[in-house]
């Protein structure tokens, strides 16, 4: 589906995670009484799962929506159809025909709703709930899995259609054209309005620093990650366009380990680790530029001309002289490789941690340096959200005890407070913006104010 003929498996893991971002902008709609299952995204050894909590549905459940391709359109319960209608208003998403068979559907044609056989109304098969970027002439399947961020959609000063330059509608003669066109117009805006303000916006931030999560950066603006060669392009400031180039080269260096751990599974059919472990150690010996032209001088050149092919294919991304110097400074290789196997779940020995640590940059990796390498996952944003709010309670409710000498003990609530600032901050990023969570959040910048007059730290 997503590779034409032929198979793309890096297509597909896009595509998983997109049923994950729709079920938490579901949420965040407040929607009364309509329920997406909860979800989580596994990765491991280059494969992803997109695991779904159990919910009650059956072979007679569906009352909304189409699971047969369009060819059928359910519509058989108004007040499931009045809810998602709800939904779709909130997020900025339009009623449209879906054709052959002529009816409106509000959201995706393939967008389920079921009654429950517990009578609550639930929506699944969420993948393509928002709009997909208008495509390149050589990229047309790309309208399945490279979608418009919902916060680019729900700032678009008019609705959206999902299914806009897809099959769903491409029959629709009569709102088919202005549904495509008003696509065009929002991914048009995204180049060139939205994408540049990022950029202005990173140049201005004197904060940026290698512990930036510019993920959050790029969605709160409503930019996809996959256009971050092109928001590089655009930066002046040396230390922003630096991480930004670190990020695109970890997310590359991720992108062709996972391909190549696929491709032996593909090769040798086995689940035993040594295989994998012998690949992995190979790979990240690479990343320190061991192993890729035997020691001979122009060793570094042809690491970049690698990195270059990557960033290529990923970003559509060359690199300049000042990318060159970057990479090829002290610890730039040590410092990918530690980022590279944190994302991927990788764990080596104390002995190369020591090595990276002592700047040690001719140490090279052995299968005893490699301990294990575990499945990596993605939850819904509601669980960090939870856990940020339980902590700020907690805090709350030992100040309300008058233990205040708890703000400023080492071991006390200190700890509890930046944890929970982190992830509300995330949280808010992601679109959680009820007044109560804003009103925690406030309440914990004061706190971390005044422990700062207090002790000073």
């Amino acid at each position: 589906m997503y590779g034409g003929k032929q198979r793309a498996d890096d297509k597909a893991i896009k595509a998983a995670a997109h049923d994950l971002k729709a079920a938490v902008q579901i949420f965040n709609t407040n929607t009364p009484d309509l329920q997406t299952p909860l979800m989580c995204i596994v990765d491991y050894r280059g494969y992803r799962l997109l695991c779904s909590s159990k919910v009650p549905l059956g072979s007679n459940t569906m009352k909304l929506g189409s699971n047969d391709g369009g060819r059928t359109l359910k519509d058989d319960c108004p007040e499931l159809r009045k809810k998602v209608k709800k939904m779709c208003r909130a997020l900025n998403l339009k009623k449209h025909t879906v054709l052959p068979t002529q009816r409106g559907v509000w959201g995706p044609g393939d967008l389920e709703g079921h009654v429950g056989l517990d009578g609550k109304h639930y929506v699944v098969d969420l993948a393509r709930l928002f709009p997909p970027e208008a495509p390149s002439a050589d990229e047309t399947r790309a309208v399945y899995y490279h979608m418009l961020r919902p916060e680019l959609v729900k700032s678009n000063l008019v609705p959206l259609s999902s299914d806009a330059l897809t099959g769903w509608c491409g029959r629709d003669r009569k709102h088919g054209p202005r549904n495509n066109e008003e696509v065009r117009e929002c991914s048009k805006r995204l180049h060139t309005q939205v994408i540049p303000a990022l950029a202005a916006a990173l140049d201005q931030d004197s904060t940026v620093e290698a512990i930036w999560d510019f993920s959050v950066e790029f969605h709160s603006h409503g930019v996809n990650m996959r256009h971050l060669g092109r928001v590089k392009e655009l930066i002046k400031q040396p230390k922003a366009s630096t991480e930004l180039l670190f990020e695109m080269v970890v997310r590359v260096f991720k992108s062709e380990l996972r391909q190549q751990l696929r491709s032996k599974m593909e090769e040798i059919k086995v689940a035993s680790e040594e295989p994998y472990r012998l690949l992995v150690v190979n790979f990240l010996n690479t990343i320190l530029q061991h192993s890729l032209n035997d020691g001979q001088t122009d060793r570094p050149f042809e690491w970049l001309a690698y990195i270059e092919l990557l960033l290529g294919r990923k970003f559509k991304y060359t690199l300049t002289e000042e990318d060159n110097a970057d990479l090829l400074a002290a610890q730039s290789a040590e410092r990918i490789l530690q980022c590279v196997a944190e994302k991927m779940g990788i764990t080596l020995s104390s002995r190369i941690q020591q090595a990276i640590i002592q700047k040690q940059p001719s140490t090279m990796i052995s299968t005893r340096d490699f301990e294990h390498m575990k499945a990596t996952a993605n939850s819904m944003s509601i669980l960090g959200l939870a856990e940020g709010m339980m902590q700020y309670y907690e805090v709350a409710t030992l100040l309300e005890q008058q233990q205040p000498q708890q703000l400023t003990a080492t071991g006390g609530t200190y700890p509890m407070l930046k944890k929970a600032n982190m992830l509300l901050s995330r949280a808010i990023a992601l679109g959680h913006t009820e007044p109560h969570i804003l009103h925690a959040r406030a309440n914990i910048e004061a706190w971390l104010a005044d422990r700062f007059l207090q002790s000073g730290i």
